[in-house]
C-alpha cells in the first residue's frame, strides 16, 4: 500500500470532531505525506484538547494509534 493509500484509509477512520480538516486534507492537491498529515492532526488535537471529556481523549488515542504504524490495526497496540 502507498503512503498516500494509507493518508486517506487513516483519515477516513477518524471521527466526526476531525470532519473539517479530514475534508482539508482529503483535498490537497498531489499526494499526502504521512508526517506532514500527522503534524497537521497533531495540530488540531492540540487546539482542541482543552475541556475534552475522557472519552473524547479515548478517541483522541485511537485515531492516533492509527498513524503509528503502517501495518494493520491492532487494538491490542492500542494504549489508553
Amino acid at each position: 500500500m502507498d503512503e498516500n493509500t494509507l493518508v486517506l484509509k487513516i483519515l477516513s477512520g477518524l471521527p466526526a470532531e476531525y470532519d473539517m480538516i479530514k475534508t482539508v486534507l482529503e483535498n490537497m492537491a498531489g499526494k499526502r505525506n504521512l508526517a506532514d498529515v500527522s503534524a497537521k492532526l497533531l495540530t488540531v488535537e492540540q487546539r482542541g484538547s482543552h475541556g475534552r471529556s475522557s472519552s473524547a481523549a479515548r478517541v483522541k488515542s485511537h485515531a492516533f494509534a492509527a498513524l503509528a504504524s503502517e501495518k494493520p490495526w491492532d487494538e491490542r497496540a492500542v494504549v489508553c
